[in-house]
């Protein structure tokens, strides 16, 4: 069994790219023996059952209360905290921003090992890089800067402990 999971809070616009994103997972993919699971809090649950149940989607809802907007953009990385992890041999992490355009079963099937599976994005001072300082900024390799809105990955205690230093790196090394 595999997993996809996104995130949604704060912001109400978002579950319209909810929506998008999940009409296009219904109907490009072949949904057999994957789940689809969407992170978010108790004021957005009801409206993503109603997008499952309209679309016909037998999908999860873990609901979570994340207050700052900073925590809600690390929430993909406490999927190891979700209590049916598990289950699940591989899993995909989508931005609520994502189009799927084919069978997305065809990126479960790719032979994958012990690492994070992400694309390469070109580096952007505004998007990705806001709490850098000037110094950090301009050393770093901006040819391997990539998408943390989609990540591949095994379900396997390498990844799980990777996860979890980079929570505790963030946890000690940002003061916000």
């Amino acid at each position: 069994m595999y997993l996809i999971y996104s995130c949604i809070f704060h912001n109400i616009d978002y579950i319209k790219l909810i929506r998008i994103l999940l009409s296009s997972y219904k109907l490009y993919s072949d949904t057999k023996n994957i789940k689809y699971l969407i992170i978010t809090n108790s004021h957005f649950k009801s409206y993503i059952q109603d997008i499952y149940d309209n679309l016909n989607i037998d999908g999860l809802i873990w609901e979570q209360e994340y207050i700052t907007k900073f925590d809600a953009c690390c929430a993909r990385l406490n999927i190891f905290n979700y209590p049916n992890i598990n289950e699940y041999k591989k899993i995909l992490y989508l931005d609520c921003d994502i189009i799927i355009s084919g069978n997305v079963k065809k990126i479960f099937n790719i032979k994958t090992e012990n690492y994070l599976y992400t694309l390469y994005e070109k580096c952007n001072r505004y998007y990705h890089c806001q709490f850098f300082s000037e110094q950090e900024f301009i050393n770093l390799n901006k040819k391997k800067c990539f998408t943390s809105g989609i990540l591949l990955f095994n379900n396997s205690i390498i990844i799980k402990k990777l996860f979890f230093q980079i929570i505790e790196k963030i946890n000690i090394n940002l003061d916000y």
